[in-house]
Parts: C-alpha cells; structure tokens; sequence
C-alpha cells in the first residue's frame, strides 16, 4: 500500500515539475529583450559634423580652350654676331646681323642673309602690335615674341621659339608634295612632249589641293 502512495506521489512532483519549466520557457520566449538595439555604424545624420560641407561653386571660372594659331617650327640664337635664324622648314639657316637686329627693334626693316652665302633672302620686321617679329621668307611668315627676342639679346635665354601660322604649314605640305611629284615625274620621262603633258598635270593637281 505505501508502495503505490510512493509511486503516485512521485508521478505527481513529476507532473508539477514539467509545467513549471515550460511555463518558464513560454516566460523567457515573450518577455522583450532588454538590449537596445543601436546602429551598427555612424552616419552623418547620426553625426552633424561628419556632413560635407556644399562646395562654393561660385568662385570656379570657366573658360574655353582655343587652340593657338600658331606653331613651333624652330628657334633663334646669337652665333658670334649674328642672330640666327633655325626653320625646320626650310633647313636652309638664316641670320640678320646684331647691328640691324637694333633697327629691327626701333621699326625699321632689314633684310634676312642665307646663312651660307649671305645672300638676302627675306625681310625682317617689327609686327603692326610691336609684340613679336616678323621673319618674312619665301614662302612662310616665321614669328617670334619681342620679349623672347630679347631675353636672348640680354643673355638671359640661349635660344627662342620660332614659330608659323598653322595654315601656312598647310599650304607649305601641299607646296612640297606638288613639288616632289614634279621632280619624279621629270626623273622618270626625259621625252620634252611627257615632261610638257606632266607639267600639266601637276598644275592641274596643285589646283585641285588647294580649292
């Protein structure tokens, strides 16, 4: 008898014993978390001074590239006592005198010597704007700044820059090109009625390049 009182009390704890804990899991599963959840990482809305500050575009000023009408086509330097005068388009080599270079400054025009003859082959002058000079010869306009010009004369530069107009280099590619087919075409016919027939045909040519 006291044996079966046991056994049903000890089915009774056991009972009791299993609600207990499953209504303290139910507990631990519904009551909210006491954590707070918090951002993983700063903005600049969480941070004021962590904001950009707006760039000032005001002061920013635009301009336009325009290309230079101009372009590098040698350089001058001073050789004993003359200013010489370097094209890589005509590698022929000029010079004007230091003592007309003077004159050149004060306006007047003087002529431009073949470096190996000294024979007068252009014309050197001041610009209408007195910025630059202008070397005049056959067929090109070479131009360099008075103030380049003169860094050279007071010995605070060795050599200029040269220059020459864009289209004038042009003008001058097309010239050579109706040029070396000319000598071609005469190298290769020594008949006078062929080398008439080529001579128009060649002028024939330049025409068309240059419309």
């Amino acid at each position: 008898m006291l044996d079966l009182i046991r056994e049903g009390w000890d089915r009774l704890v056991r009972f009791f014993s299993r609600e207990e804990v499953t209504a303290g899991e139910v507990l631990a599963e519904s009551s909210p978390s006491r954590i707070l959840a918090e951002p993983l990482s700063t903005t600049s809305e969480s941070e004021p001074e962590l904001q950009e500050e707006p760039v000032d575009l005001s002061q920013w000023k635009v301009t336009n590239y325009t290309e230079s009408p101009f372009e590098k086509c040698g350089r001058l330097y001073i050789e004993g006592d003359d200013l010489v005068i370097r094209s890589d388009l005509d590698t022929r080599g000029f010079f004007i005198p230091l003592v007309d270079v003077v004159d050149v400054l004060d306006g007047e025009t003087v002529p431009i010597l073949l470096l190996s003859n000294g024979t007068q082959v252009g014309m050197a002058k001041r610009s209408v704007s007195g910025k630059a000079i202008n070397f005049l010869i056959e067929p090109l306009l070479h131009t360099s700044p008075v103030s380049r010009v003169m860094d050279v004369l007071d010995g605070r530069a060795r050599k200029a820059a040269v220059f020459v107009g864009r289209e004038e280099i042009g003008i001058e590619k097309k010239s050579q090109s109706i040029r070396l087919i000319w000598l071609e075409c005469s190298i290769l016919l020594s008949n006078p009625f062929d080398i008439i027939i080529i001579h128009l045909v060649v002028f024939a040519l330049g025409i068309a390049l240059f419309l």
